[in-house]
């Protein structure tokens, strides 16, 4: 349902094509063929056929895929299968196909991601070959398939083979050990520490990790909010180094008050290392590092500033930062926030891809709808693909040493923030406060080197009553009455009531925000010129209390925060006459830290940084198993779009007789123009063509039910 909207009168219609949708009939016939196996020279036409028309081209590299099978070609067939995946990642037809191909050439590391989610969403069987040489790893993949996508370290379903060669299954934290990756890299993996702190004790938090790390109900309330110490790391017994130039190794222990002994020109004693603890070293000549147990050395961190970086870029993300509230009340809850930023820029009229964290966060780290990146269904655990460069591998790839100084956990299993060297991650409790005093610790340990962090933090996200705390200075000044509204059912937190409990808990998250993130700023103006830095912040979208009826793509819910400061950074104040989206901030940061924008990115820079003005932005909705909600928003009217049927797992849906909504935005009186209904029509069709089945489904998913 839209929000109310009594200002503005309001069309309202049903989406039809207009015409049969193309290939209807080549995708049948098809599969009639195909169910009776005659992959002769007449399938292969249609094929092709089908590929000159097909709205959906992963279509075709399945037919082709099983044509090139039933003749045997097992090479084509998973070219086919794996061109396949790049656009369509979560799609059990697809799997199918690379694990029969995976398989055939002996490659069952791979095989058994995709095995495992074909057990996890078709039941279908495991049939696991397991490699000898590299069982623990195989294990750790298959748990991390039959899981979610969120929550690291934690696996809901770590896999093992017991004392009688049967698989045994309990919740784990993953900790003191490698996480499994599912497209392998150049670059070390993430081991996983824990974060003990400024000057807390090296051994106690893994000590007491050790001991729970497999305690069922431990691991069920995510480890109780542990922060945990990613690090891209290598182990070690016995090494020697020889660094170029001076750098700062982190280097952890396996073993309680472990001995590391050190042998170098300069000096020959022993370091006393914590158990799964990161301490860090400064290293400026050939060492020899060696113990009785294993060491885990992180990445070594290059010291050293450079002219063409800058020597501090911040990516701030105020999670559910509702920009759109912010205006409507005076800019009276950030005072520091835009006193800090009216020395940039303010976008007033930015909109999240998505509207929710998941599938945001990935469109802001690469510039892509989610249709694109893929990554938007939290309940299939697939990765990032490796052809798209995230922001932090950019920022890496430049020399920055790129750290996530605070986030959850729901970005590793998906690769989605691979290019961070370092992440310290937890469930539930990300605290501006505690994020910005790690921001200065990290800055001023850091200072030689050039450094690219990630903020990432929650006390502006509302959540369900029954299950989190909202800031004290909100309980306290609410009445019994306002204080035990909206405890009837619990909620999931895009569709959280208007309520005085979570209008006021709002309130206070961002005035805290704003108090911290006030704090931060002062630091940076007073310890850097400002063309030495450059300052982003973002929101991933806004929140549902706001609007009288919850809709997901409300200007409360999609009205998104973003601005800038800093070198390079135009000193324009507000810019109120254009629309920017959330997947703008990727060509936004290659325009001010100079790296190089892929092909075919879904984001714009915008006219204010020199780029050109959107004509629309798009905020829509992914989610399996409920209905595709679509908002086309231009400066003057706007249209929604929502599906009858639900969203498939794999992000398709059959938009036939979809509803449709168009209205003003402007303020003028009146309805929306034809010229205006044509120009929103022809954007709606453009942005859904690649995942609107029109009625076309793959019989074997909806024999799984895989809506």
């Amino acid at each position: 349902m839209v929000e109310k909207n009594v200002q503005q009168e309001v069309w309202q219609g049903i989406y039809q094509l207009g015409r049969k949708p193309a290939g209807v009939e080549f995708f049948l016939e098809l599969l009639r063929k195909a169910g009776r196996h005659e992959f002769d020279d007449e399938y292969l036409n249609l094929a092709i056929a089908y590929r000159d028309v097909a709205p959906q081209p992963e279509r075709f590299w399945v037919f082709y895929a099983w044509y090139a099978l039933a003749h045997g070609n097992y090479e084509v067939a998973l070219e086919g299968a794996e061109k396949a995946r790049q656009i369509r990642q979560v799609n059990g037809v697809i799997w199918k196909l690379l694990v029969t191909c995976y398989t055939h050439f002996g490659r069952h590391m791979e095989a058994v991601w995709y095995q495992g989610l074909l057990h996890k969403f078709y039941d279908e069987p495991l049939a696991l070959q397991i490699p000898e040489q590299s069982s623990y790893e195989y294990f750790q993949r298959l748990s991390i398939a039959l899981g979610v996508s969120g929550y690291a370290p934690m696996a809901v379903r770590r896999v093992r083979l017991d004392a009688d060669n049967k698989l045994r299954e309990n919740k784990a934290i993953l900790v003191g050990e490698y996480l499994p990756e599912m497209y392998v890299s150049q670059e070390p993996p993430y081991w996983v520490g824990v974060y003990v702190g400024c000057q807390g004790n090296l051994n106690n938090r893994g000590g007491v990790l050790e001991a729970i790390k497999e305690n069922q109900d431990v691991v069920r309330h995510c480890g109780g909010d542990m922060v945990f110490d990613f690090m891209r790391a290598r182990t070690y017994t016995d090494w020697l180094y020889e660094p170029e130039g001076a750098v700062i190794l982190p280097v952890a222990g396996t073993e309680a008050e472990q001995c590391l002994r050190v042998d170098c020109a300069s000096v020959q004693e022993p370091a006393w290392l914590g158990k799964w603890s990161f301490d860090f070293y400064r290293v400026e000549e050939e060492v020899h590092f060696s113990s009785d147990a294993p060491f885990v050395v992180g990445k070594p961190i290059k010291l050293g500033h450079s002219s063409t970086r800058h020597k501090l870029v911040l990516h701030i993300m105020v999670d559910a930062l509702c920009w759109h509230h912010i205006k409507e009340q005076g800019y009276r809850l950030v005072p520091n926030i835009l006193n800090f930023f009216q020395r940039g820029i303010i976008f007033s009229n930015n909109f999240s891809a998505s509207e929710y964290t998941y599938p945001s966060f990935a469109s802001i780290e690469t510039g892509l709808y989610p249709h694109h990146h893929q990554i938007f269904n939290e309940q299939a655990a697939v990765a990032l693909m490796p052809a798209y460069k995230t922001l932090a591998e950019q920022m890496r790839n430049m020399g920055y040493y790129s750290v996530d100084i605070l986030d959850g956990g729901a970005t590793v299993y998906n690769s989605v923030a691979r290019g961070y060297d370092r992440r310290l991650a937890t469930a539930d409790l990300m605290s501006v406060a505690e994020a910005v005093e790690r921001t200065i610790q990290q800055i001023e340990a850091f200072d030689e080197c050039d450094q690219f962090l990630l903020l990432h933090t929650t006390d502006t996200h509302p959540w369900d009553i029954r299950d989190f705390q909202i800031p004290p200075a909100a309980q306290t000044h609410l009445s019994l009455a306002d204080r035990l509204e909206g405890m009837e059912e619990k909620q999931a937190s895009v569709r959280l009531q208007c309520t005085p409990f979570y209008m006021q808990g709002n309130d206070v998250g961002v005035r805290n925000t704003d108090r911290s993130l006030g704090m931060l700023f002062t630091y940076l103006q007073e310890h850097f010129s400002e063309d030495e830095y450059v300052v982003e912040l973002c929101s991933d979208h806004g929140v549902s209390i706001y609007d009288e009826v919850p809709y997901n793509l409300s200007d409360n819910h999609t009205g998104a925060a973003l601005m800038l400061c800093g070198a390079g950074v135009p000193q324009l104040g507000f810019v109120d006459d254009e629309l920017t989206s959330t997947v703008d901030i990727y060509p936004i940061m290659a325009k001010l830290c100079d790296f190089p924008l892929p092909e075919k990115l879904d984001g714009n820079l915008p006219a204010a940084l020199g780029g050109k003005k959107r004509e629309y932005v798009i905020s829509n909705t992914m989610f399996p198993g409920q209905t595709y909600q679509l908002r086309v928003r231009m400066p003057s009217c706007q249209m929604d779009l929502e599906s009858v049927l639900p969203v498939e797992q794999d992000g398709t849906v059959d938009l036939t007789g979809a509803r449709l909504w168009a209205s003003r935005r402007d303020g003028r009186s009146g309805g929306v123009s034809e010229r205006e209904m044509d120009s929103l029509l022809e954007i709606v069709k453009m942005h859904t063509q690649a995942f609107d089945m029109q009625g076309c489904q793959w019989p074997m998913l909806a024999k799984s039910g895989e809506s």
